[in-house]
């Protein structure tokens, strides 16, 4: 009786470190799941986050690529204008200076006698400078909008940069968060192989 209660006691002193360290490993594993959970939570909240941000930052691409391309049809008719008006100063100067009797305005002027002719060349002149004002509004106008086209395709690059840089952010935190999931899956592995007994630990501690 003394020998068999010897063996027992040999084997239960030979069976308590490996519960114990059983234990010890159950209770890395159980912290092991609980950093990870916590950590993949907060990285999916993240990723929602900047998926906000980004489809706030593609309504703003939108708005100044819109912005852009309606500063760029002002800018076109600008330049339109200012070649139309430009033509018909030519045509004034034409007319003024080379007496053309093909021009409608000089046929319509055409003078009989000095005096007519002189009233009809300062006319011609008076129209010669509203003209000029005109193509100088144009013009200016035209310059405004060059510069307002410039400004607007600028405003719209930099909002397309910002909207890359936060692709960037985006696309790191998906590694990451996909790196945690995989930790995860070598986890919910090792709970697949546990014993019996290990399993009832851990229904105890995540509700299975």
């Amino acid at each position: 009786v003394s020998s068999v209660s010897g063996i027992s006691q040999v084997v239960a002193q030979e069976a308590a470190p490996q519960q114990e360290n059983a234990t010890e490993d159950m209770d890395a594993l159980v912290e092991r799941v609980g950093e990870v959970a916590r950590k993949v939570s907060a990285k999916n909240e993240e990723v929602k986050e900047l998926e906000i941000k980004l489809e706030e930052k593609q309504a703003e691409v939108s708005d100044s690529e819109s912005a852009a391309a309606k500063a760029q049809t002002r800018a076109d008719e600008a330049k339109g204008d200012v070649t139309a008006q430009q033509s018909r100063v030519d045509d004034l100067a034409q007319s003024r200076y080379r007496g053309d009797s093909r021009s409608a305005v000089s046929g319509a002027l055409a003078a009989e006698n000095p005096s007519d002719a002189v009233e009809r060349m300062g006319y011609l002149g008076a129209l010669s400078r509203k003209a000029q004002r005109t193509l100088d509004a144009k013009a200016n106008a035209a310059s405004m909008a060059e510069e307002e086209k410039h400004k607007a395709a600028d405003a719209a690059a930099k909002v397309r940069e910002e909207k890359k840089d936060l692709e960037k952010q985006r696309d790191e935190l998906v590694k990451q968060k996909d790196a945690l999931e995989e930790q995860q899956a070598d986890i919910e592995a090792q709970v697949d192989a546990l014993s019996d007994e290990q399993r009832e630990a851990w229904v105890g501690q995540f509700g299975g």
